[in-house]
């Protein structure tokens, strides 16, 4: 049994930062409880030109693969209750407060 690997899914409200955006999965990655393996970056379709998002994938040198909603809503239900817990939109504020 090998280690599952991930897909790094990333959301944001338009012109976020890409700085602000690292912090914050570096901070979410820190809380887990082992470092997560990630394949890609993975978002919903109509942030495929997002420049802070770009750049995180570009950072973490991972391809940015993205979705439609209709296919994300699809596969909802196959997420593990853990996933689940994080399928939750967040805005950076938000998500600052509740992260050490």
């Amino acid at each position: 049994y090998g280690r599952p690997i991930y897909a790094l899914g990333v959301g944001c409200a338009r012109g976020c930062p890409a700085d602000e955006m690292l912090t914050l999965v570096k901070k979410a990655i820190a809380v887990m409880n082992e470092a997560p393996v990630f394949s890609a970056i993975a978002s919903i379709n109509i942030k495929e030109d997002e420049p802070g998002i770009l750049e995180v994938a570009k950072a973490s040198d991972l391809e940015l693969v993205t979705y439609s909603a209709e296919r994300l809503r699809a596969v909802e239900d196959q997420l593990s209750e853990n996933l689940k817990l994080f399928f939750v939109r967040w805005d950076a504020t938000a998500l600052r407060k509740r992260l050490p």
